[in-house]
């Protein structure tokens, strides 16, 4: 297995625009929609389910909300919602993805989400069923293997 080797990084808050003094394990990802590109920092992220993005970056990509459908979280915080079955973003069904250090592009539904703190968290069911992930938090490193 051929295993790819990422320093954590520190990121200001996305909502706050407040260094997160505490080292992360972000991954530079390329994301595409049919009218634009943008390169976003994805937390790698093994608590959460599917991926999530912050919904400023739909705009950046050309993407409205009135063409997707509601997204509803259950059993989240008040950040993403409070009440299970708030609508807290929406659903888009297909974007190219690429991710730091592999040349595939991986084409998967996301999540985009208002009150993100991050621009990206990478999840179980996107990104860890296609990736072995190591976390060294001590040595401040993570990897990723293709799975």
């Amino acid at each position: 297995m051929d295993w790819k080797k990422y320093t954590y990084l520190s990121q200001s808050d996305f909502l706050n625009d407040e260094v997160i003094a505490n080292p992360r394990p972000l991954l530079k990802v390329t994301l595409t929609a049919p009218a634009s590109k943008i390169e976003v920092m994805g937390l790698v992220d093994s608590g959460t389910d599917s991926t999530l993005v912050h919904s400023s970056i739909a705009e950046a990509l050309f993407i409205s909300r009135n063409t997707c459908r509601p997204a509803y979280v259950k059993g989240t915080g008040k950040k993403l919602g409070g009440v299970p079955g708030d609508v807290v973003g929406f659903h888009y069904s297909s974007l190219k993805v690429k991710y730091e250090g592999f040349e595939e592009i991986f084409e998967l539904p996301v999540t985009f989400v208002d009150d993100l703190p991050v621009e990206m968290l990478l999840g179980q069911k996107d990104f860890f069923n296609c990736f072995d992930v190591k976390f060294s938090k001590n040595k401040g490193v993570f990897e990723l293997a293709r799975v």
